[in-house]
Formats: C-alpha cells, sequence, structure tokens
C-alpha cells in the first residue's frame, strides 16, 4: 500500500543574488522515498518576507512532478524569505 513520500531534499538557491535582485531560482531534489505512488506535484511554500522570520507556511506555487525549481520573482530588496518544498503523490 502506497504513503505519503518523503521530504525533497537540497532546498537551495540556484542563482546569484545581488544587491538588486528582486527575483531568484530555488531548487530542490526528488525525494528519497516516493511513497510507493508516483511524484505528483511539489508545493512550494513561503513565508512571504514576513518581519520575524516566520516559517514558510503560505503557499507561493504548485509545480508538475517532473519539474524541481521555481523562479520566484517580486521580492523586495533586503528582505530575508524562507521557502519549504513538498511533494505529493497520488495518495497526498
Amino acid at each position: 500500500m502506497a504513503t505519503l513520500p518523503s521530504q525533497p531534499l537540497n532546498l537551495r538557491r540556484s542563482s546569484t543574488v545581488t544587491p538588486v535582485a528582486t527575483q531568484i531560482s530555488i531548487q530542490w531534489d526528488v525525494p528519497t522515498s516516493n511513497g510507493g505512488s508516483q511524484i505528483v506535484a511539489y508545493t512550494i511554500y513561503w513565508n512571504g518576507g514576513s518581519i520575524g522570520g516566520s516559517q514558510p507556511r503560505d503557499l507561493l506555487a504548485t509545480t508538475q512532478s517532473m519539474i524541481t525549481f521555481y523562479m520566484v520573482s517580486g521580492l523586495t530588496r533586503g528582505t530575508t524569505y524562507q521557502f519549504a518544498v513538498s511533494a505529493s503523490n497520488y495518495v497526498g
């Protein structure tokens, strides 16, 4: 019986951040376990640049199963952002 997949690995910024950058690209590696069912999507969360370093809980985007990167735009210079990614299979 299939279960939930494990967390994607190695979430990282894959583009150079400069003092004038208002966008970055993030990427991640596939989970070590798909839970016995094909990965169908990745969901990206962020803190929206909230003051106080809140955890990334706000939905930012969902990608298709084969896409392991996302371009985040509209960022404010000098603001700290946090991101998280989860994988989904047919179980959830």
